[in-house]
């Protein structure tokens, strides 16, 4: 069986989690080089066929109207 990995971070907009993490780096650990910070989620799928992850990557991994989806097929 293929094991499919999923990568899922939210849009820009509503990274607030990388927006925080930034602001922490830049003000607390003074590294003012960083520019941008991206928080990635990571699942790894086995055991199901493709079409059933397919049909579970938008409602299972992800919420469609928040989150950018980044598969990573067998």
């Amino acid at each position: 069986m293929a094991v499919y990995r999923v990568y899922v971070e939210k849009s820009p907009e509503y990274a607030v989690e990388a927006q925080g993490l930034l602001k922490e780096i830049r003000h607390i650990l003074l590294i003012k080089s960083v520019t941008g910070v991206r928080v990635l989620g990571r699942y790894d799928v086995e055991g199901i066929d493709e079409a059933l992850f397919g049909r579970c990557l938008p409602v299972v991994f992800s919420e469609p109207q928040v989150d950018i989806v980044h598969t990573a097929l067998p």
